[in-house]
């Protein structure tokens, strides 16, 4: 399946981390995009639309972050339609190790409702429907078992062991779906939703948007590997607050109106070696 190149806006990159005071070397730690395709990205040059995503995702932006500008920030919040709030992602294959390597990713831990389901099979023999209940079950379990216990020292051998075996439960469960040829692709993203409040005794208003990982996972007959899928991922926020009166708040973070970030920094130079050395990358 063709990949999807596009060009992201020239310096968003820059922009989006002094905002989050980190480096270019910060973002690779964080997104583990690496700093190649990081310096590509901050120039403007092609990439894949996954690589993208998966970089706005670990960011906690919307993809749109990486698009150029509108004509006015009021243009760009009344041009957030139908499109903008469509993702155009690819799911791939999973196996325990890949389901793992999602659920590990996410700094929330009381997420709940992460996982979407999709059964995208026209028929499913008898055997294979308790032993898909079970990997449902399963799936929840190990998640809600991550989410209580990613933040702890894991000193207790019980404990480990509990985690192995959870693991393990959901490996067997993979691989006996295989032999009723059924396959699980999955991707995550964010989910935006957003709230709005007046201050009764100001009269300020304010708009909060908040993100929140989704990971999708689809039930497929073999040998599906790939395949492309739009979601809908919400209420996208704004690149920019529209006017001055209204404070936009992204994941907690105040937006800029588009005039006083024409008037900041002009971004994070963290490595100029690095930069010259990866300059004709």
């Amino acid at each position: 399946m063709a990949k999807i190149k596009v060009r992201p806006h020239p310096g968003a990159l820059s922009g989006l981390l002094s905002k989050k005071a980190m480096t270019q070397v910060d973002a690779a730690g964080v997104t583990g995009v690496d700093r190649k395709t990081l310096a590509k990205i901050d120039r403007g040059e092609e990439v894949k639309l996954e690589t993208l995503q998966k970089l706005a995702r670990k960011l906690n932006v919307p993809t749109t972050h990486f698009e150029p500008p509108a004509a006015s920030s009021v243009d760009q919040a009344d041009s957030q339609g139908d499109d903008s709030e469509w993702l155009d992602l690819m799911l791939r294959r999973i196996d325990a190790d890949a389901l793992m390597d999602l659920m590990f990713d996410f700094s929330d831990e009381d997420q709940a409702d992460r996982f979407k389901w999709q059964l995208n099979v026209h028929t499913v023999d008898d055997e294979a429907i308790p032993l898909l209940e079970q990997f449902e079950d399963a799936v929840k379990d190990l998640n809600q078992y991550l989410k209580n216990n990613l933040r702890r020292n894991r000193n207790s051998l019980r404990e480990q062991l509990d985690e192995l075996k959870k693991i393990k439960r959901v490996t067997s469960l993979v691989e006996e779906l295989a032999k009723h040829r059924l396959a699980i692709l999955g991707v995550e993203y964010l989910y935006w939703e957003a709230q709005e409040i007046t201050d009764p005794v100001t009269q300020c208003s304010s708009i909060d948007y908040v993100s929140r990982s989704i990971i999708l996972l689809s039930i497929e007959g073999t040998p599906a590997h790939e395949r492309r899928e739009k979601v809908y991922q919400g209420t996208v926020p704004p690149k920019f607050a529209p006017d001055s009166q209204t404070l936009v708040y992204v994941d907690g973070n105040q937006l800029e109106t588009e005039k006083r970030q024409g008037e900041g920094s002009e971004g994070v130079d963290d490595d100029p070696a690095h930069d010259a050395k990866v300059g004709g990358a």
